[in-house]
């Protein structure tokens, strides 16, 4: 018999017809005469038996048939065991079931019996012509034609399985159905990409093998190995070959152990992220990745608690293997030493056995220490005569420091709480251990060492350069043997024993290894564009037990609610920055920091106006615009809106001697490696040069002077006309003493306003104002002669004067006058007017 892996156990129970056989009190009943199990699983093959009274068993054993009658051992440590007793029960359970297992198998038992004359005698019992058969089959998909060329399906078995089992189907990796009929529900279409497996409930990792519909290429994933035995400390690989079909792009393994550690837990996650495996995951052949081909996963420093089931899956552009086919199954053994009897006194004979939970997969030999010392058997038992001073312990050849604890009865030995030990580097570590020795011996010397030369003794580790001062034996000279290191640093991995002296003997333990880690902080991707997944990891070169929280640094400041070793990012440009992380209360001993650098594109792009505020006609602006971009923006276009031409490139856009015309809106077009935006549009408006409100001002005023000027002139104008024609001589001679007079003229017009009194008598029609004025035109061409004008309003009371000024140009008043008019035409003369308004004063 042998065992690869005690996997997932499928024990069968059967209860069917009762057989016995046996005659005068001896008799053997099994419970069934043949037991159909499935390959891989774990059956009981189940008994019970009798004899007189007055017998005692002596021994019990099962036996098959192969040319000649043959025990049933356990040779391959643990697969076959004898879970009866020896008095009535005679049950043999064998794990890890094999096609060769398939045999009639029969039980025989010895009894002693005790006479009155003290004289014993023995018997036995068996009858080999009946006993129980076992069958071993597994599961196979059959495939048979169906109506318009679909596919009927059929889980399948070599032998009819106990009771009325559930049969689960699989498409693609997916479970998709379950009833108690073998044959699938339905018929299934011919497609070339499908495949599908079946199993038993609850025994679903003894699936069928993957079958594909239609010829020999579909989606697939085939496991090297179902079940897989290591040894705690070592390394593994697991592995499986697929096929995608089409070309994949993402592929993962995971274990459903660790799906309460998942964000959500219909969707795994990578074992990679996962924090008990930090540090101690690869996948080795991951950049092969195709369409098809081999993936590994390997996990190195595995643990007991790393026994599991281990599942790949991978996605294509058009489909996803399942999550729910099972993988591959782990488990993880250490080394013990059992003693047959138990009990034994000195110089007794002994069988010592050197056990693991699992059979290892590659048929492993084995180096037994006696007393500390190897010795040259190679099997898995070992045979002494036994002393109360001898120590026994073993390990699996080529895993010699992965030794068993010791056995023994007043033994020298040194048992150490961890084997492997993993811490930062700058912390302080103890290695517990403790030591026994014979009780009437006496401790003289106690140490601990790193390098043993043969025939030498080892250093005392704090006599060694570079330990001194950071090496605290915290032990004692009777059973406690704990070191401690403090600031430990990278050249402290080492494997370490502790040896002790006694004043009989001295004895030095197996080697305890310490390995010494830093931080390092691995990022998927350094540089990213906005949007996409960047995940960063905070690795350690061995795993940190217990497994510890992490914190996560931003730019030096701790980012919130990260306590994994794994932080994922959906990148913005916020996310940019220099990361880096530490193990929760060693905040001090941080990674290097690496930094994240996120591409996008041009965002927040505006306009400024310089000078700002008002711009008038004919000055200078400039135009500059300003946008956050990375890369940085390597372009810069300038726009007028509706205008298809660009104005001008360049971050800044200078008008000079702006006119109204450049009014509009602008707008600039940023670009950089990724793409381009646009700005928003800033509104320029031109003005004259005086502002809107001035030139309001002065419109009024003018208009306002014109006015009063004009009429002004037309009444003076008026007024001199009546004058002129009548004195027209008057005129000549005063146009010729123009030339020698040439002082200013005053002109006094006084117009008498009546009373009230007066104006009642008076005849309106008649009435007519009355002006006196005295007129003397002077002219010179190099001077210019001023007109003063005096008038008069006479009022019956108080009377006020107001002097109004207005520059008139002349123009010749007769033909007399119009050649000097016409010399003189470009000059101006001045007139000053003042007009007395006598105002009467109402009652």
């Amino acid at each position: 018999m042998s065992l690869t892996s005690t996997g997932s156990v499928l024990v069968v129970f059967l209860w069917s017809v009762t057989v016995v056989l046996g005659q005068y009190g001896w008799s053997v009943t099994y419970t069934t005469q043949s037991i159909c199990a499935l390959k891989g699983s774990t059956v009981n093959l189940s008994c019970s038996y009798s004899y007189p009274s007055g017998h005692t068993v002596t021994d019990v054993g099962w036996y098959y048939y192969k040319r000649s009658w043959t025990k049933v051992q356990d040779t391959d440590g643990g697969r076959v065991s004898y879970i009866g007793n020896k008095k009535d029960d005679c049950t043999l359970r064998i794990t890890d079931l094999r096609e060769e297992d398939k045999e009639s198998y029969y039980f025989r038992f010895y009894t002693s019996r005790s006479s009155q004359s003290s004289q014993s005698s023995s018997s036995s019992w068996s009858s080999w012509t009946n006993g129980l058969t076992l069958y071993v089959t597994d599961l196979r998909v059959k495939v048979k034609p169906g109506i318009n060329n679909r596919k009927k399906l059929t889980c399948s078995s070599t032998c009819t399985l106990p009771g009325k089992p559930t049969y689960i189907w699989y498409k693609n990796g997916q479970h998709i159905d379950e009833s108690t009929s073998p044959q699938y529900k339905e018929s299934v279409d011919r497609n070339y990409e499908d495949s599908y497996s079946c199993a038993v409930k609850d025994h679903e990792d003894l699936h069928s093998p993957v079958l594909c519909v239609n010829g020999q290429k579909c989606i697939k994933v085939i496991y090297t190995k179902r079940r897989i035995c290591v040894l705690k400390g070592t390394s593994v690989d697991i592995s499986c070959t697929y096929d995608g079909y089409n070309d994949v792009t993402s592929s993962l393994w995971f274990s459903p152990k660790q799906s309460g550690r998942w964000r959500n837990m219909l969707i795994p996650e990578d074992l990679t992220t996962d924090p008990g495996y930090a540090g101690r995951v690869e996948y080795p052949d991951q950049e092969s990745r195709s369409y098809r081909g081999p993936s590994t996963l390997r996990i190195t420093d595995v643990r007991e608690e790393d026994s599991a089931e281990y599942r790949f899956t991978f996605k294509t552009h058009n489909v996803e293997w399942g999550q729910s086919l099972h993988g591959t199954t782990l488990t993880v053994t250490g080394v013990q030493v059992t003693m047959t009897p138990p009990t034994v006194s000195e110089g007794q004979a002994v069988t010592l056995t050197c056990r693991t939970t699992c059979s290892l997969t590659d048929n492993p030999t084995y180096t037994w220490y006696k007393n500390g010392q190897p010795h040259s058997h190679t099997y898995s038992l070992y045979v002494d005569q036994f002393r109360d001073a001898d120590s026994y312990s073993c390990a699996v050849r080529g895993h010699e420091h992965i030794q068993s604890p010791a056995v023994c009865k007043m033994c020298w030995s040194v048992i150490y709480t961890h084997q492997n030990i993993c811490t930062l580097k700058g912390t302080t570590v103890d290695i517990p251990c403790s030591y026994k020795y014979p009780s009437y011996h006496e401790v003289i010397k106690a140490f601990w060492f790193t390098k043993w030369e043969s025939g030498k003794e080892p250093e005392d580790l704090s006599l060694v350069l570079g330990y001194d001062g950071r090496i605290e034996y915290r032990g004692d000279k009777k059973n406690d043997c704990t070191l401690r290191i403090t600031n430990l640093t990278l050249t402290d991995t080492a494997q370490y024993m502790f040896r002790f002296i006694t004043n009989g003997g001295r004895a030095a333990g197996t080697p305890v290894s310490l390995n010494i880690t830093d931080i390092v902080l691995e990022m998927d991707h350094a540089s990213v564009s906005e949007g996409d997944r960047v995940t960063l990891t905070c690795r350690t070169k061995c795993t940190l037990d217990p497994i510890p929280e992490y914190i996560w640094y931003k730019n030096r400041q701790p980012i919130e609610n990260t306590l994994t070793p794994v932080y994922n990012l959906s990148v913005t440009s916020e996310d940019a920055g220099r990361y880096s992380c530490a193990v929760k209360g060693h905040e001090d001993i941080r990674s290097t920091e690496k930094t994240l650098t996120v591409r996008y594109f041009p965002k927040n792009t505006s306009v400024s106006v310089s000078p700002s505020g008002e711009i008038v006609e004919g000055s200078s602006v400039t135009l500059t615009c300003s946008s956050d971009a990375n890369p940085p923006v390597d372009n810069y276009t300038w726009y007028k809106k509706n205008e298809t031409s660009p104005k001008a490139s360049g971050q800044s856009y200078s008008i000079t001697n702006i006119r109204s015309e450049d009014s509009g809106e602008y707008y600039c077009e940023v670009k950089n490696k990724i793409t381009s935006r646009n700005s928003t549009d800033v509104v320029i408006t031109v003005t004259g040069k005086l502002t809107s409100v001035m030139a309001a001002a002065v419109g009024i005023t003018v208009a306002v002077l014109i006015i009063v000027v004009l009429t002004m002139y037309l009444f003076v104008f008026k007024k001199l006309r009546k004058i002129f024609s009548k004195s027209s001589s008057d005129s000549r001679d005063t146009a010729d003493s123009r030339q020698v007079d040439s002082s200013p003229l005053y002109d006094n017009i006084s117009r008498v306003i009546m009373t009230s009194t007066t104006a009642q008598t008076a005849n309106t029609d008649n009435q007519e104002d009355l002006y006196y004025t005295s007129v003397h035109f002077s002219s010179s061409k190099n001077q210019e002669v001023p007109l003063y004008c005096t008038i008069q309003q006479s009022q019956p009371q108080k009377q006020e004067e107001e002097v109004q000024y207005a520059a008139v140009k002349l123009i010749s008043l007769s033909a007399a006058t119009r050649l000097e008019t016409q010399t003189a035409e470009k000059d101006s003369s001045q007139i000053y007017s003042t007009v007395n308004k006598p105002r009467t004063k109402m009652t």
